[in-house]
Parts: C-alpha cells; structure tokens; sequence
C-alpha cells in the first residue's frame, strides 16, 4: 500500500486524524529532550524501537494521532519517518479493527 492508501483509509475509518512533524522545534528542544519532557506522551507507540534511537539522532520526529471512534479515546503513533510512522498507525488501526476468531 502507498502512503496516500494508508492515509486515505485512516481518513475513511477514523474519527480524526492529525499528523505532526518535528514539534519539538516549537519549543526550541531537541527530540531527546522533548522524550525527556514528555515521558507519558512519547513512552510508547514507536513501531519499532530502534527507531526512537533514529529519532534522536536524526533529531527528527513524526507523530500521527488517532481518534478511532469518537473525539474523546485516543491512540498516537512516533517515528523518525512520515512513511513508516503513517504505516505503523495504519497497520496497527488496521489490526485493531479485525474481527477477533
């Protein structure tokens, strides 16, 4: 699936959807520290971990919330890449959705 797939079906199947890049430069933080700042917002949802470890180096973060039913419970996914943090919320919303055997 290509990236606008993915957002396309997150647009389609989710209450909201909202995209951030970099927003630690509005604090004038690096991504450690904004992690260090913010350890209940940024403690999980990373793909994979190894790419928290990216994110800082890299000094550049992506975050995609979710609101998958209503405006009130959400889910937030991190990476050091749009793509891959646009797949991780994806293919984990995706998950989330199908019918349990």
């Amino acid at each position: 699936m290509s990236i606008s797939e993915e957002l396309e079906w997150l647009a389609a199947n989710m209450h909201e959807v909202s995209v951030d890049m970099n927003p630690h430069r509005a604090n004038y933080n690096s991504v450690t520290q904004e992690i260090a700042d913010r350890p209940d917002w940024f403690d999980d949802g990373w793909g994979d971990p190894a790419d928290r470890a990216v994110a800082e180096k890299e000094n550049r973060l992506f975050s995609v919330q979710v609101y998958p039913d209503t405006p009130i419970g959400f889910r937030v996914y991190h990476g050091s890449s749009l793509a891959e943090t646009i797949y991780h919320a994806w293919a984990s919303e995706r998950a989330a959705r199908e019918p349990k055997p």
